[in-house]
């Protein structure tokens, strides 16, 4: 097929190559290749998230969501897009973040909803024996890692979200 669209090895086009190759176009049209349909697929599938939680897909929350806005993000970061839903998540994921920022966002989140809770701070306490470390100590150790010198991202307005909140503790840190 391929070669009767694009490549003719013949030196000389007769009416029955040229109504193969009519032909192939109008099935190329009609039934696009797979991997179109899959990206098509997978947009409807983001803008469906983004429209239902009015949030864009987190990479740790949602990372195969997350994964297909970025892909489709890139693919088209010069633009070609003409199929609906693929036209439609370019709109919607404008402000998409990085990996790195998607992390910190979900981060973030999680430590307010731990703040809103608790009323305190994270407290990183070991916790004895095996097993994996408690939420408090996870958040601990994230705060002191984004607050001081190893910060993953250094997008000033996402620090000062997160000084904001810590200073907006009143209570001491729980032990």
């Amino acid at each position: 097929m391929y070669r009767h669209v694009n490549r003719r090895h013949e030196p000389l086009e007769t009416a029955e190559t040229i109504h193969i190759r009519d032909s192939i176009i109008a099935l190329q049209d009609a039934y696009p290749a797979t991997g179109k349909v899959i990206e098509e697929v997978r947009a409807a599938a983001v803008v469906d998230f983004i429209e239902k939680n009015g949030r864009l897909p987190q990479v740790r929350r949602e990372h195969e969501l997350y994964q297909h806005a970025f892909a489709i993000r890139t693919r088209y970061r010069h633009g070609g897009a003409f199929r609906p839903a693929t036209m439609r998540l370019l709109e919607l994921t404008q402000d998409l973040p990085n990996h790195l920022e998607s992390q910190w966002d979900a981060d973030f989140q999680r430590l307010s909803v731990f703040v809103g809770s608790r009323h305190h701070l994270p407290a990183a306490a070991e916790k004895p024996g095996r097993g994996r470390p408690s939420v408090d100590h996870q958040l601990a150790k994230w705060i002191t890692q984004e607050t001081g010198d190893k910060a993953t991202v250094w997008d000033p307005a996402r620090r000062s979200k997160l000084f904001t909140l810590i200073s907006s503790v009143d209570l001491p840190v729980a032990a």
